[in-house]
């Protein structure tokens, strides 16, 4: 159900982004831009929704409006899931190379890199 949503989402976002960020012109190109864009967003709301999944249940309904105070009540675990998935997406970030190059990293933290989703989508739009 969400796959449409996130095509046409992208799509919109895409079509002006690409062009405007002055990227090479080549339809293989911004289709493989595209690609890898559509699979990591949607890697990281099946990462979301696995946190939410996971994690017990925490009634911080008043933190939010109405709409999420629905969701929240039918989904158990959303509000703590997405805690914990803020947090992972953030070391995702951390470690994909965007803000330590892999080469800074330090040797212990090696192996994460490898894990990260983030960091595969990363290296495909850069290199």
């Amino acid at each position: 159900m969400d796959l449409p949503l996130i095509a046409f989402q992208h799509g919109l976002f895409i079509l002006p982004f690409y062009f405007l960020a002055k990227l090479q012109v080549d339809a293989g190109k911004f289709f493989f831009f595209y690609l890898t864009l559509f699979l990591s967003t949607v890697n990281f709301s099946n990462l979301l929704r696995a946190f939410a999944y996971y994690v017990s249940s925490l009634d911080d309904c008043k933190y939010f409006n109405k709409h999420c105070m629905i969701q929240i009540r039918l989904i158990p675990g959303l509000s703590l899931g997405f805690r914990y998935g803020g947090t992972a997406c953030t070391i995702c970030i951390l470690f994909a190379g965007f803000l330590i190059p892999p080469v800074n990293l330090p040797k212990i933290f090696g192996w994460l890199q490898y894990l990260d989703p983030l960091f595969y989508a990363f290296e495909n739009v850069c290199f």
